[in-house]
């Protein structure tokens, strides 16, 4: 998609986080099913893989905020990097917008969610490499977290 200039991941307490598209090395969608809206779609997979530049970007520290993500604070990692590590505090991604220059929807992808917890995404798995942080999204694959 020409005009993707940026992801944005949507959690499931209504935050979210914009990530430029030149951090993301790798994003990886299952079949995608249209839904009743225009550009919205369902899927059973999601493999997305983001760029840090280093390990405070991946340390995040909610209770140092004074708004959430999106309400007022910025939730561009552009502007704070250390943002991103709210993927690895929280595991409830349940919405990857795709974004064009202007920070407008083009596209949105809803993740498989287990059912049997409404806050926190079972299917959803984060693994930190050396400057990479990944993320596996896959229906039908619980993970117990720790928090």
């Amino acid at each position: 998609m020409e005009d993707m200039k940026y992801i944005e991941l949507v959690f499931e307490n209504c935050e979210s986080l914009i990530i430029p598209i030149d951090r993301v090395s790798n994003l990886e969608f299952g079949s995608l099913r249209k839904s009743f809206r225009k550009n919205k779609y369902t899927t059973d997979y999601v493999s997305l893989d983001i760029t840090y530049n280093s390990k405070d970007e991946i340390f995040f520290f909610d209770h140092f905020i004074e708004e959430p993500l999106g309400f007022g604070s910025s939730n561009n990692i552009e502007d704070r990097p250390n943002i991103l590590g709210r993927i690895l505090s929280y595991y409830d991604i349940c919405i990857v917008n795709i974004l064009n220059d202007d920070k407008e929807e083009i596209q949105s992808v809803y993740t498989p969610w287990d059912e049997n917890d409404e806050n926190n995404n079972r299917y959803m798995k984060t693994k930190v490499e050396e400057r990479l942080l990944k993320i596996i999204i896959k229906e039908g694959e619980v993970f117990e977290h720790q928090y």
